[in-house]
């Protein structure tokens, strides 16, 4: 019986990822969680929530993107159990939580690199941290200024209300830098047709999403799970997973699949990132 019903469970965390929204009473379970927040950890959240409701054929997890943002502020409004976002919380939000009078907690679950890519036919293969921020700043503008052909450098960041962005401002401009106005904005979602568009377009993602650009070295060293575990990565985050204090039982219950080794932890080393512990 539990093997015919978890397919029609997973079916409902698939399309509350697709709307953002999900009528889970009519997949006929008793105990619901919605999980919302940064797509960066979609695809842990999804194994999490698999194999939570194949053991526990009585609870439907959902899950919606939305960014960090909306996953922290869900979690202080009420409108979901567990967020996903990165290490710090933005000053309006720890607002809200003050003005709401509820404690919000977070628990890391893994730690990523942010790789800076290029297109594959980029002859660029290493940048200093510190041309990478005149890059970004729009100090440097051509490609010949660091060892690539004479062309025009095109900037891709990404939108000033995601983790990934606010993770790169911090380990790579500093609070005394912004990125440059001709810059283009992405998110996850567009990622790749943004990068797609220019041959000689920058831009910095995920371990996870990197896949299909060419990786560039920082200062000689390569990001991947080695060189973030022993510290020697300079861009690089952790992400949590939030929740109030105290969570439901059924949110705790979830948690500790995100935390447990043979389970989220596990995921996470399969997706190439560092576990928790």
């Amino acid at each position: 019986m539990k093997r015919r019903i978890a397919p029609l469970l997973l079916a409902a965390v698939l399309l509350a990822s697709a709307t953002g929204l999900a009528d889970v009473k009519s997949a006929g379970a008793a105990r619901h969680v919605e999980i919302r927040g940064a797509a960066t950890m979609a695809a842990l959240a999804h194994a999490v929530a698999e194999r939570f409701m194949a053991d526990h054929p009585d609870a439907v997890v959902t899950v919606a993107g939305g960014g960090a943002h909306r996953g922290i502020k869900s979690v202080i409004v009420g409108t979901a159990d567990l967020g996903l976002a990165g290490d710090s919380v933005p000053e309006e939000y720890e607002k809200l939580a003050r003005d709401r009078n509820v404690k919000l907690v977070r628990n890391h679950v893994y730690s990523d690199a942010l790789v800076i890519v290029v297109h594959p036919d980029n002859p660029v293969s290493d940048l200093s941290l510190w041309r990478l921020r005149d890059i970004f700043r729009g100090a440097i503008t051509n490609w010949k200024e660091v060892g690539g052909k004479d062309a025009p450098i095109a900037v891709i960041s990404h939108e000033g209300t995601s983790g990934t962005y606010e993770t790169f401002k911090q380990r790579v401009l500093g609070d005394d830098a912004l990125v440059t106005p001709k810059a283009a904005q992405t998110n996850l979602r567009s990622f790749q047709k943004s990068m797609a568009k220019s041959h000689d377009a920058i831009s910095y993602i995920g371990l996870q999403q990197a896949t299909g650009w060419k990786p560039v070295s920082i200062d000689g060293v390569a990001a991947n799970a080695d060189t973030v575990r022993a510290g020697r990565y300079p861009i690089w985050r952790k992400l949590a997973v939030y929740h109030l204090d105290p969570p439901s039982p059924l949110a705790k219950q979830v948690l500790d699949y995100f935390l447990a080794p043979d389970k989220g932890q596990a995921v996470v080393q399969s997706l190439g990132d560092v576990p928790v512990k």
